[in-house]
């Protein structure tokens, strides 16, 4: 079984254009998260308020600010729901399939909240 780790995205990043992984890089919680998902999972993406579900080591992105803290349930919602499919579409989470992954979710409390609703109401648990 695999297992795979989501890292939140952070307010605090570098001021030019980067891959994820070091866009995020200057926040303690990020690095932290980051350094526990390469120990102890398969392999790990970035949950980006702004862009869903990256690679880490995905293309550059710019600089960006924008949250899902405050925002409207609908928003959080549609943004769940492209993340699940983004999921899906990886092969990281199939129907039917209970143990194709196991994901360890490292992500802020007003991520977690849609994240987890949308995963517990899926048959993937």
């Amino acid at each position: 079984m695999t297992e795979i780790g989501l890292v939140s995205c952070t307010k605090t990043k570098i001021e030019q254009p980067a891959p994820p992984a070091e866009l995020y890089a200057p926040s303690p919680l990020f690095s932290k998260a980051r350094q526990y998902c390469e120990q102890n999972h398969d392999d790990w993406f970035v949950l980006s308020a702004k862009h869903h579900l990256l690679e880490p080591d995905g293309p550059s992105i710019e600089p960006y600010d924008e949250t899902l803290t405050g925002g409207r349930v609908t928003t959080k919602r549609e943004w769940s729901e492209t993340v699940f499919e983004q999921l899906q579409s990886a092969g990281l989470l199939v129907a039917g399939m209970r143990s194709c992954s196991t994901l360890g979710v490292h992500i802020t409390r007003s991520c977690c909240r849609c994240s987890k609703r949308r995963l517990s109401q899926s048959s993937f648990r």
